[in-house]
């Protein structure tokens, strides 16, 4: 991304989506659906981080993404659930998308930038 000539941010669509550099980047990407170019291994919460605050729940009832699966994909998923989503990375269980946080990386850049922002 350039501003006045000036290369203000290098990335990928995603990192640039979800880790605008500064608030001009964040206005540019702003109006960007986030469904396409998001993925699962972006929102997810690590598993045994999942696990340790949340003992006891059988993983393997609940839907499955693949790392690499976007937004769109995890929306799709969570449709008629009340489960997370388990994310895989082949046979590997690697991660969880809450509801919570699939509706944060659907509606923004993130916290972060949410917060340099004065966003909510």
């Amino acid at each position: 991304i350039m501003k006045d000539g000036v290369l203000v941010q290098v990335g990928t669509p995603e990192e640039i989506v979800t880790n605008p550099a500064d608030d001009y980047v964040a206005d540019f990407v702003g109006g960007i659906s986030k469904l396409d170019l998001v993925t699962a291994a972006k929102v997810m919460q690590p598993l045994e981080q999942y696990r340790q605050a949340n003992a006891g729940q059988d993983v393997h009832a609940w839907p499955v993404a693949r790392a690499d699966d976007k937004l769109n994909t995890l929306v799709n998923l969570s449709i008629g659930t009340n489960h997370p989503i388990l994310v895989k990375d082949g046979d590997a269980e690697i991660g969880v998308v809450t509801k919570d946080a699939l509706l944060r990386g659907i509606q923004g850049n993130g916290a972060k930038s949410s917060a340099k922002r004065g966003a909510h």
